[in-house]
């Protein structure tokens, strides 16, 4: 019987070879959709929406590229300047009337947690097209003191003229903050808050500018028969008030 297996081996059968087959098929499978999907990766790069890029470049990116991608790289710019204003003038909205989402009853909106810090950034980044909803918002508070304060080591230190968020952000608006605070200074019954919407003027215009569109509403004042005596009388006061502050203060050149 060992005679006949050494001189007649048994032939290997399909059977014995149904395993390694089966593996060879499915690496040979594996390699093929490898190979398939990176041609197809190579063929179709993957695309994403322009508004996901971070193309906010710096200016000097424009010497960079052809005329076309800089038209449309400033389009890009303007999208996200339209959708940042946007954005801001809705939270600016809740913000001038906190308490509610909307101007009607609705759901309490929560106090702001970094009031300071955003103020100082609405003051840096004011859109001109909200300039008025803006002003009145910090003119109501311009008179109120930082809530949070810093040691003079600390590097995130906030700087705020005379420590008040709303003075500082209205300070960096410049004149376009004048009508209305002339506006509002006559009506103002708050002695200390009338008294920094005058610095106020008087560090925008520069302290000749203010003491003349004082008085110039002082005039304005004195002809308005829609007013009853009592309150020409109180208003003239005010800006009389206002007036003698700018004349103590010192004249400073802003840069």
């Amino acid at each position: 019987m060992a005679i006949k297996r050494c001189l007649f081996p048994e032939r290997t059968t399909f059977r014995g070879l149904r395993f390694p087959c089966a593996v060879l098929i499915l690496l040979t499978c594996v390699s093929t959709a490898s190979l398939q999907t990176a041609r197809t990766d190579e063929a179709e790069p993957r695309k994403t929406r322009p508004e996901q890029e971070c193309f906010i470049k710096p200016l000097t990116f424009f010497n960079e590229v052809s005329w076309k991608e800089a038209v449309d790289i400033s389009d890009e710019y303007q999208h996200a300047l339209n959708h940042f204003d946007s954005t801001n003038e809705s939270m600016l909205q809740k913000y001038q009337a906190p308490g509610f989402s909307s101007p009607g009853p609705g759901t309490l909106n929560p106090p702001v947690k970094n009031e300071d810090a955003m103020i100082v950034f609405l003051g840096y980044m004011h859109s001109t097209h909200r300039t008025g909803l803006l002003t009145n918002t910090l003119l109501d508070k311009i008179n109120q003191k930082q809530k949070t304060y810093y040691y003079a080591s600390n590097r995130y230190k906030l700087f705020c003229r005379e420590q008040r968020p709303a003075y500082d952000a209205l300070s960096r608006m410049g004149p376009n903050v004048v009508h209305a605070t002339l506006r509002i200074i006559g009506q103002e019954p708050d002695k200390e808050n009338r008294y920094y919407m005058a610095k106020l003027l008087c560090l925008v215009l520069r302290k000749k500018f203010a003491l003349l569109y004082l008085e110039d509403r002082q005039e304005q004042v004195t002809a308005d028969d829609k007013l009853t005596a009592s309150q020409k009388t109180e208003a003239l006061a005010r800006y009389g008030e206002a007036i003698a502050a700018v004349k103590e203060m010192e004249d400073r050149v802003r840069h």
